[in-house]
């Protein structure tokens, strides 16, 4: 990085509904096992997880469970 910047991770700004998603993906719930205890169908629930990794700017499941409990957002 040039002197004088620093990196920043996105901020992430989760809505209710995407906070309860990332509380359950720190289960062992399959994301298949989420979606049916959301009542959600699974493309909506792939799609949700896509706006929360990208808030939380991560790419996997693991990534942003842990990006998740750094920043406050679980306990």
């Amino acid at each position: 990085l040039a002197a004088g910047h620093s990196y920043e991770r996105p901020t992430a700004h989760l809505d209710a509904a995407e906070r309860q998603v990332l509380a359950l993906l720190s289960s062992p719930l399959s994301v298949d096992q989420i979606a049916g205890e959301l009542g959600s169908p699974i493309a909506e629930m792939q799609a949700r997880l896509r706006m929360i990794y990208r808030k939380l700017g991560v790419s996997s499941r693991r990534n942003a469970v842990t990006a998740a409990f750094e920043r406050g957002l679980l306990r």
